[in-house]
């Protein structure tokens, strides 16, 4: 079987998963200007899952607030409302495909080096002095989202295209694009779109291994096209690719970080991976 492009392979798969309604009620609810912080934890508190999840990220040490957080609606009002629909929409996503089969990849693996790519972009978006960091853990946990969907539904594309990057020794990313003339990078961001999550998180995932390519927000693609590369190199966990996929020369001078800023940055997403891993196993696991 094959598609014109990732648009109509998303189109034709049959199971893939839609995002839980509480992500779209807390959406419309942070747009009305009437509601407030106890409209959002009443709404998160519908789903004792997602809630206890929340807790222990408000009191973990990715935050280091002072005092214990015993409430969903406390936890609502330090973490932010920016930051709150990043959290939902990552702990949603992550448990809608926390089931599958590992036949072809293992699962474990791949879900730690998401991780390690949202820790890595995170980590860089603070050397950078961006603002809201927690959107680039978003971006780079969700990168290769599009694997998944090719796993899942159409397993037979994806084994082709792992046998023609170890035969070619090539990254995983080209060889898709010889077996689908796309690659699962534009199948996330088809995946993205069909959740209605903006262009500001479906540019950046799309564009992550060609980040001079991306269309409106050039500067978040080059973050998570590092975040992708230190994730490999770092060892923490691995999505299929056989291979360290290719850097952008152009990454250092987009993002003013010479070669020597990136130890540091690697020092702290060593620091900040084990937490990270542990709260993702927590919010997977249902508990």
């Amino acid at each position: 079987m094959r598609f014109r492009n990732a648009e109509e392979l998303i189109r034709n798969a049959d199971d893939i998963p839609s995002l839980p309604q509480i992500v779209y009620r807390l959406d419309q609810s942070l747009q009305d200007p009437r509601a407030n912080f106890n409209d959002f934890a009443n709404i998160i508190a519908e789903d004792s899952a997602l809630s206890a999840h929340l807790l222990r990220i408000a009191n973990s040490s990715l935050y280091q607030f002072p005092e214990t957080i015993d409430t969903v609606s406390r936890a609502v009002t330090l973490i932010g409302t920016k930051q709150l629909k990043e959290l939902v929409v990552a702990t949603s996503i992550t448990r809608l495909f926390s089931g599958l089969p590992n036949s072809l990849v293992d699962m474990g693996q791949f879900w730690q080096h998401s991780i390690g790519c949202g820790i890595s972009a995170k980590v860089i978006a603070g050397f950078c002095r961006l603002g809201n960091t927690e959107r680039y853990y978003l971006l780079g946990l969700l990168h290769d989202i599009g694997r998944l969907v090719l796993y899942r539904s159409y397993p037979e594309l994806a084994m082709e295209s792992f046998k023609l990057a170890q035969e070619q020794d090539t990254p995983l990313y080209r060889a898709e694009q010889k077996v689908l003339g796309f690659d699962h990078s534009n199948i996330s961001a088809m995946l993205l779109k069909s959740w209605k999550l903006p262009m500001s998180v479906r540019d950046p995932v799309e564009f992550h291994h060609s980040p001079h390519d991306a269309r409106y927000f050039s500067e978040d693609a080059f973050i998570v096209h590092l975040a992708d590369a230190l994730s490999h190199s770092m060892l923490l966990g691995n999505a299929g690719e056989p291979l360290i996929p290719p850097l952008d020369p152009l990454t250092s001078a987009r993002l003013n970080i010479p070669p020597a800023r990136l130890e540091p940055i690697m020092q702290q997403v060593d620091r900040e991976y084990g937490d990270a891993l542990t709260l993702f196993l927590s919010a997977t696991s249902g508990g």
